[in-house]
């Protein structure tokens, strides 16, 4: 009830995501820094909580397969984490705001724009850079959703059409 209490006070700017595979989660972050996965089944007890850099102002997304919640931060950076534990699986450093949502593919991609005007896919399970495009209006970047080639095999080899526009990049930390 204390863990409640605390977490109540700081403004939440962001939609939360729900799973419901074994537990019925809440992932939710806040301009506090703070981003939590909360138990609704008990009551909205903290299971865990990640304290960021900066804050959060993108809603989370959770992988196809369940294991892994993204979200993104001011500091930069698109987070992938455990969703039962809360352990950072990986952090994907960006030259901008993460404010926008991150999306996640069918086949477990994920994409995100980021305030430096790039689109950017990402490979968790490999920590890799798919592809990066810069819109010649990056105002595009504001919402991500996957590209349709991407759901369909439409461009043959399972690859965005989009992913030759642009520059290739593999930063990370």
């Amino acid at each position: 009830q204390q863990q409640q209490q605390q977490f109540s006070r700081p403004p939440h700017q962001t939609t939360p995501a729900v799973s419901t595979e074994e537990l019925t989660l809440l992932y939710i972050g806040s301009h506090a820094c703070n981003f939590v996965c909360m138990d609704t089944a008990a009551g909205g007890s903290i299971l865990w909580q990640a304290n960021l850099p900066d804050r959060v102002e993108s809603s989370a997304c959770i992988h196809p397969w369940g294991t892994t919640v993204a979200v993104g931060c001011y500091d930069h950076c698109l987070y992938f984490f455990h969703t039962l534990t809360g352990q950072v699986q990986w952090k994907f450093l960006t030259q901008g705001h993460v404010k926008c949502s991150p999306a996640f593919s069918v086949r477990g991609l994920a994409m995100v724009g980021s305030h430096d005007g790039r689109l950017y896919c990402l490979d968790p399970a490999t920590q890799t850079t798919v592809w990066v495009c810069q819109p010649e209006d990056s105002s595009a970047v504001a919402t991500v959703p996957a590209p349709a080639a991407e759901h369909s095999g439409a461009s043959g080899s399972g690859t965005p059409a989009t992913a030759t526009v642009g520059t290739t990049s593999s930063s990370s930390s």
